[in-house]
Parts: C-alpha cells; sequence; structure tokens
C-alpha cells in the first residue's frame, strides 16, 4: 500500500489489488478485466434466455457469497435459470446472485463476473472458458478436461476458426462441467 499525496487527499489510501497472490489478474489492467467482465455478462445473459447456464468460478473470491462450507472452492459451479422461479434471480454488469438451494437450506449466492471462468449452456450443450481468470493454483485439465496449451494446438490445427466472434462456434469449445 502507498500513499499518492500529488493527486489525491492525503486519507486515500492506493491499494494495489493486481499484486494480491494467486488471483488472475496479475500482469493485467483494469480496462482488460472491465472487458473480460463485460463478455461473460453479455454471454451469460444470451445463454440464460436459452435455459441453464452453469457458472464455473473461484469461490475464495473475496466478494464472493456462497455457503461457508463451498468458500474455499476454487472450482465450485452453481446454476442459474429463469425456470428455476427464484424471486431475486437477476444478473448486471458487476454479478450474477440469487438465492438457491442447498442441502442445508436456502443461501443467497452472488457470484461477481471477476471470480468467473468458465460458462456453459446445457441449452445448447455449449461451454466457454476464459483462462486469464482461471485460479492458478488449480489444474486445467483436471478441472475442465482440457487446457488452455490444448486449445491452443487445436487452434494451429484448425486456423480458420481463429480470431472469430464468440457468438460463432470458432471461439466456444464444447465441454460438460457436470461431468467433472
Amino acid at each position: 500500500m502507498e500513499k499518492n499525496s500529488d493527486h489525491q487527499a492525503s486519507n486515500v489510501v492506493q491499494v494495489d489489488f493486481k499484486s494480491k497472490s494467486g488471483q488472475a489478474s496479475l500482469g493485467h489492467d483494469s480496462t482488460q478485466l472491465a472487458e473480460l467482465s463485460q463478455k461473460k455478462y453479455d454471454l451469460f445473459g444470451t445463454w440464460v434466455r436459452l435455459g441453464t447456464v452453469c457458472v464455473l468460478f473461484d469461490a475464495r473470491h473475496e466478494s464472493v457469497k456462497v455457503p461457508p462450507e463451498f468458500k474455499m472452492r476454487g472450482d465450485l459451479r452453481l446454476n442459474f435459470c429463469y425456470n428455476f422461479r427464484i424471486a431475486d434471480f437477476n444478473f448486471n454488469a458487476t454479478a450474477v446472485f440469487g438465492t438457491l438451494s442447498f442441502d442445508d437450506g436456502e443461501y443467497f449466492c452472488s457470484v461477481p463476473w471477476s471470480a468467473i471462468y468458465g460458462l456453459q449452456s446445457l441449452a445448447l450443450n455449449q461451454g466457454a472458458v476464459w483462462f486469464l481468470s482461471f485460479p492458478t493454483d488449480y489444474d486445467q485439465t483436471e478441472v475442465l478436461g482440457f487446457s488452455e496449451a490444448m486449445c491452443e494446438e487445436w487452434a494451429e490445427e484448425m486456423p480458420d476458426i481463429q480470431e472469430k466472434p464468440v457468438t460463432e462456434l470458432g471461439n466456444v469449445i464444447n465441454f460438460d462441467f457436470s461431468a467433472k
């Protein structure tokens, strides 16, 4: 932490949150992270209109709200869907949230886009992964069934699908989070 009295009042402390260990945001500026969150938000919004969306995220993220027994999981999955008729289910530019049912009862959950590294549309049987958001202390292959390196190899084998928008098949990899 350091004070910057040149540009701000002396009672303001600037904290470089990008330097926190274990965070996927290392080396990425706030603009990149905001753009990434916007892409997650947009895709979730498109897919949730079609049915259930499985959200894969790091529950250890400080802004995540889940039952305490799941808070230390870096590979938690929650399903969100309008058809669940959850009264407080909603999502905005910051997070997806709602009161979900667990074995011990209902619990209000809130998952910020910055903690999310995977989405799966159960209706489309398609998924998307943001490796920049993936927890650095978890193994991609164990959690996802594939890794960023494997995706890069596939992309090299199929150069015609690179650089297409996320809505086109080229940037969507089919995988099933529920099988892991």
